[in-house]
């Protein structure tokens, strides 16, 4: 009887770190891989937290210290703003310094980089 208990432990044990070790990665950890490689990729997001289409933006990319990496807020930084934004308009994505219009999902920008969210 005592046999049988140790095997079903251990095949519990082994069962509980088969799990674990399988488990997807955490969310904010693909976030952050996901940020990164829209960087590498030569995503820059211009925007305004004043502006309700840059804050569901960021909401949607994980929020703006996620993005911090590829947003520049122009406030604060308006003469970049002013040099480098293809248009007036807030939020404006570039990627590899050209205007991407094609959407605003992670989605979109994943498509159009070829990052894996």
């Amino acid at each position: 009887m005592k046999d049988i208990i140790i095997i079903i432990g251990i095949v519990l044990l082994a069962a509980g770190w088969a799990w674990f070790s399988f488990k997807s990665v955490p969310e904010e950890e693909k976030s952050t891989t996901f940020i990164q490689c829209l960087a590498n990729e030569g995503v820059v997001i211009y925007g305004m937290r004043t502006c309700p289409a840059c804050k569901q933006l960021a909401d949607n990319l994980g929020g703006y210290d996620a993005i911090s990496l590829i947003y520049v807020e122009c406030s604060q930084e308006q003469e970049r703003c002013r040099s480098e934004m293809k248009t007036k308009y807030v939020p404006e994505i570039q990627i590899m310094r050209e205007l991407y219009k094609d959407g605003r999902t992670p989605q979109d920008l994943s498509s159009a980089t070829g990052c894996a969210i």
